[in-house]
Order: structure tokens, then C-alpha cells, then sequence
């Protein structure tokens, strides 16, 4: 059974086409193939690196990466 946990995404939820705030902890996280809406990105600590069109894109505390809708 491979069900996605429901505290992260419950029965129903219209990711996509509703607006969420995610809020997470990790050391590292993957999405593949994924053009959501449009979307900020921010750290709260130490820096993370997003791929977009094939270029890699560090934010960290000092920065934030806007997203746009299909990206």
C-alpha cells in the first residue's frame, strides 16, 4: 500500500488548484516532475538548491525564489 501520509496531504486536498503553506524539516527533499502554481520559496535556515529549466537556484536566510505557474 503506498498512500501518502494524510497530515501532508488529506483525502480531498486540491493541491494545485487551492492555495497550501507547507512547513517542513529535512535534510533533503525531492520533487520530480511537478509544475505547480505559482510559489515562493524561503529557508529559515541553511540553504537549499531548486532546479528550474535545468539551472540550479541556492536560497538561503538572505533570499527567496518566486516560482512561477507551470514551473
Amino acid at each position: 500500500m503506498n498512500r501518502r501520509p494524510p497530515y501532508l496531504f488529506p483525502d480531498g486536498a486540491q493541491i494545485g488548484d487551492a492555495n497550501v503553506v507547507l512547513h517542513a524539516r529535512a535534510k533533503q527533499h525531492r520533487v520530480s516532475n511537478y509544475a505547480g502554481p505559482l510559489s515562493i520559496k524561503t529557508v529559515l535556515s541553511g540553504r537549499v538548491a531548486w532546479i528550474v529549466g535545468g539551472r540550479e537556484l541556492v536560497v538561503d536566510r538572505s533570499s527567496f525564489l518566486v516560482l512561477s505557474d507551470g514551473e
